[in-house]
């Protein structure tokens, strides 16, 4: 999907991300046989050099963004 850069728009991975730590949500998650994610890390550095650099283009810049959990 879009050149590989969408790795996963799975429901399962939100609802393990935007879960909150309250009965009504537990439930909900464990009904669905979901694992709560409780930590999301975004490396930003490379994208803050590659957009430093005068001939920086929209799509270098994509390139560098990564979302990992």
């Amino acid at each position: 999907m879009l050149g590989g850069r969408v790795k996963t728009l799975h429901p399962a991975v939100h609802y393990g991300i935007l879960a909150r730590n309250i009965p009504s949500d537990s439930e909900d998650i464990k009904a669905r046989e979901i694992s709560p994610i409780s930590i999301v890390v975004c490396n930003l550095s490379p994208f803050t050099e590659t957009i430093a650099k005068p001939n920086c283009t929209l799509a270098g810049a994509v390139k560098k963004s990564v979302v990992v959990r």
